[in-house]
């Protein structure tokens, strides 16, 4: 497992845990979310109590130079490989939702999908002039703005229409791409 920086990676990184007690991916192009849950052993040279010293722990990397990097805080990207043999695969790509603090540790990521529930839309969109019906490519452009979320290049969004007018208020783009499902098309997250 790889924790860091926030760039596409194929090979695994530093910093890096090579003890896992289990690791349980669900991944389908049926869901809206693809998941990931890792348990991490109690390992002491890893642990880092909070100032309290209480029954709040974290995972932290122990070579971190200077300030203690801690491994999985909330939206922290984490790459799950798997193999054998030093023939390492890429299994997961994905953002840190949940982190526990007992012991073992369970890590709760999901896919790209995470960045689309943290951005809200308030927005009304009207056919372009021209047209009779707002199209995908009226809005979505709007909607993965600052998400480093993209479409894909193999969508048309000129020619998926959604009618005379397409309101959001309030709502997550995740909830808008589950919206979109619900009308029949699929939507699914690529390599992360």
């Amino acid at each position: 497992i790889t924790v860091g920086a926030n760039f596409a990676s194929t090979e695994p990184l530093a910093p890096r845990l090579d003890f896992i007690n289990n690791i349980k991916i669900e991944s389908s192009f049926k869901t809206l979310t693809d998941t990931c849950e890792i348990i991490i052993p109690r390992i002491e040279g890893w642990i880092l109590k909070d100032d309290r010293q209480i029954n709040n722990f974290s995972l932290f990397d122990p070579n971190a130079v200077g300030e203690n990097f801690d491994f999985f805080n909330k939206g922290n990207i984490v790459r799950v490989f798997l193999g054998y043999d030093f023939q390492d695969k890429l299994m997961f790509h994905g953002y840190v939702s949940e982190a526990s603090t007992q012991s073992p540790f369970t890590v709760k990521l999901e896919d790209a999908m995470w960045l689309l529930k943290q951005k809200t839309v308030n927005a009304v969109y009207k056919p372009k002039e021209g047209q009779t019906q707002v199209s995908l490519a009226d809005f979505i452009y709007d909607l993965l703005d600052d998400t480093d979320v993209e479409l894909s290049d193999y969508i048309d969004p000129t020619q998926i229409f959604f009618g005379k007018e397409v309101r959001f208020r309030q709502t997550t783009v995740a909830r808008v791409m589950s919206d979109i499902r619900e009308r029949g098309l699929s939507v699914f997250v690529e390599k992360g």
